[in-house]
């Protein structure tokens, strides 16, 4: 695998950061919030961190359509 040195903190700076949420230490999260506030591109973000830093991935979920 390629190594790649990406700050998570850095790419995230103004918007959401998803390390609160993973310090909980849990199998399962939901996030909510205002819309707009970088969420989805937050975790997102941290996912693909986490994948180039560790090799583990993940699965990733969320609605795209408001019902």
């Amino acid at each position: 695998m390629m190594k790649i040195k990406l700050n998570y903190d850095k790419l995230t700076k103004g918007w959401f950061s998803a390390r609160k949420a993973v310090s909980y230490n849990r199998h399962l999260m939901a996030i909510t919030g205002k819309r707009s506030t970088g969420k989805s591109t937050g975790v997102a973000i941290f996912l693909i961190c986490e994948y180039y830093r560790t090799g583990q991935g993940w699965i990733y979920t969320r609605r795209t359509k408001d019902t």
